[in-house]
């Protein structure tokens, strides 16, 4: 099977890149996160839908209060 146009191309982009060293290993590693994405894609999906009920119902936190508790935990992580 002959790839199309637009993927040959963003796999040479890839390879281009010297992130991948070949053309196998860009579509080893497509499969990969295919893979990946269907077997945890609908458990994300699910946590995300349950996130966003949350915040609906106002059970949200503050981002200035996530990203304090955040700073907090990094610089006890320093000592």
């Amino acid at each position: 099977m002959k790839l199309p146009a637009f993927a040959q191309e963003e796999i040479e982009k890839r390879v281009a890149s010297g992130k991948y060293s070949s053309d196998e290993e860009v579509l080893r590693c497509a499969f990969d996160a295919l893979a990946e994405s269907e077997e945890y894609g609908d458990e994300v999906r699910a946590g995300i839908l349950e996130g966003l009920a949350e915040l609906d119902r106002g059970e949200g936190i503050d981002a200035d209060e996530v990203f304090r508790f955040l700073r907090e935990q990094s610089n006890e992580a320093k000592k």
